[in-house]
């Protein structure tokens, strides 16, 4: 009897972690949405030099421009702001 209640105990632990929301299951989605994060855009930097360097050899796009690069800016401290309170595992941080 003792061996079946630790049987059924260990089972129950163990799908309460693989379950949707669970623990393992909120470490596949912060891995994931930190590598949706790190490519373009929002935290892809590269994409703002890349922005710059075509201002440079077309000056008359500053208006789009600016837009582009407030976009830019706005997203990437959304993004950051999120990364930085988030609960995210210590090999993963």
């Amino acid at each position: 009897m003792i061996g079946c209640l630790t049987i059924a105990g260990a089972a129950s632990l163990s799908l309460q972690q693989l379950r949707i929301g669970g623990a393992a299951y909120q470490a596949i989605v912060a891995g994931k949405d930190l590598v949706a994060d790190v490519l373009p855009p929002p935290l892809y930097v590269i994409e703002a030099y890349l922005e710059a360097n075509l201002l440079a050899e077309n000056p008359a796009g500053l208006p789009d421009a600016r837009q582009k690069f407030a976009n830019l800016r706005k997203d990437f401290n959304e993004r950051r702001t999120f990364w930085s309170t988030a609960e995210l595992p210590a090999a993963m941080r």
